[in-house]
């Protein structure tokens, strides 16, 4: 069984370590202003003046929970940039097809565009940004386009700002304010990180792991982990591990609650009653064996064998799910305990297990040397 304060260590160190490296920030950033001059310039040529264009991230990018790519190297990226126009009259094949022209006809994305159900996708190498065409409305929300299985289009209404300010009050963050513009919002506006978004990002690590060999659509889908750890946050624990241990200790009772008298699993998203982001499962039973499977074995993976499992026997189930981070982190961690050794920084308390920081807590070691005293 592993002390709770090197636990707290470690997930503290991987949440860092999975985010998106600054190089990766800034690469982002410079895509996204490059792509919003782009296609305002065209945008505008088409509808004339009166047309209002606003382009601004949303999903992972905009909730502070992006992670590195499974794949790649530590500075690739997967991010949404959402395309929304005002004052024009327009059809969702039409905007579609629209936004697909100008970046197909654009010599640095040619072969690199790609169409999907909602956007269009411009991937580099291992990394890759969703381009999400889009009405604003006059509520906050915008329509965005979507290509149904017979291949026509539909617009669906969606609320990313409503969402974004729904899971900070979840987070109890006021570290940062949403652009109440829609322009582009660098990650970095975030001062710090809240221990939620740390949550959904250890979450979606795993989740990225474990069913990396997983049909893609069968998936747990982010924005579904994303809420359901909002809602079984508790912003009174005191560490991330705390905070971790909440969330996937009750996900089994959480999807319990939530289903129907008909036995069907239903999770709306919390600020559209109208969608349903367990909809799909009736068609698709795969993909709720896939996600019930996973929420059972997240809490096992991460909290359970650190109960019974030794330091090496649980960085080795870790290594997996977190890669070469957690070798780095027990280098690190062997270090700084020679370290505090030698300066005669080790204490043990029945409450806290043994402490290698400088301070009160606990009985302290005496240092054991081949000498003697």
């Amino acid at each position: 069984m592993l002390e709770k304060e090197e636990l707290v260590s470690l997930y503290d160190d991987l949440a860092k370590k999975i985010c998106l490296s600054d190089t990766a920030c800034k690469q982002v950033e410079t895509h996204f202003d490059t792509i919003k001059d782009l296609i305002n310039s065209n945008l505008i040529e088409y509808f004339g003046e009166q047309a209002e264009i606003k382009t601004f991230p949303q999903g992972s990018w905009s909730l502070g929970t992006t992670i590195k790519p499974l794949r790649g190297s530590d500075d690739d990226y997967d991010v949404d940039l959402v395309v929304a126009l005002s004052n024009v009259n327009i059809t969702a094949s039409e905007l579609k097809a629209n936004i697909g022209a100008i970046l197909k006809s654009t010599k640095e994305y040619v072969g690199k565009v790609e169409e999907k159900g909602r956007a269009w996708c411009i991937n580099y190498a291992n990394s890759h940004i969703d381009i999400v065409p889009s009405i604003n409305n006059l509520d906050g929300s915008i329509c965005i386009t979507d290509k149904e299985s017979n291949g026509s289009y539909t617009y669906l209404k969606s609320y990313p700002k409503d969402l974004v300010e729904w899971f900070k009050n979840k987070s109890n963050d006021n570290s940062s304010e949403y652009d109440s513009d829609l322009k582009t919002k660098p990650i970095h506006s975030y001062q710090r990180f809240t221990k939620l978004q740390k949550v959904v990002r250890i979450l979606k690590q795993h989740r990225n792991s474990t069913c990396k060999d997983i049909n893609e659509k069968e998936r747990p889908i982010s924005i579904l982990i994303t809420i359901i750890a909002a809602e079984l946050y508790d912003e009174h624990d005191k560490t991330l591990l705390d905070a971790l241990t909440t969330v996937t200790s009750k996900l089994e009772t959480y999807l319990s609650n939530h289903r129907n008298t008909d036995g069907k699993y239903v999770i709306v998203n919390p600020v559209n009653k109208k969608e349903i982001f367990t909809d799909k499962w009736t068609d698709h039973p795969e993909r709720q064996a896939v996600f019930l499977k996973w929420a059972d074995q997240v809490y096992y993976d991460l909290i359970l064998q650190a109960q019974t499992l030794d330091r090496v026997e649980y960085a080795t189930k870790m290594e997996p799910i977190f890669g070469q981070y957690v070798s780095d982190f027990y280098e690190q961690l062997g270090k700084k305990h020679e370290d505090a050794q030698a300066m005669g920084c080790m204490r043990y308390s029945k409450a806290d297990g043994v402490s290698f920081e400088n301070n009160d807590k606990g009985e302290k070691f005496v240092r054991n040397t081949f000498w003697g005293n």
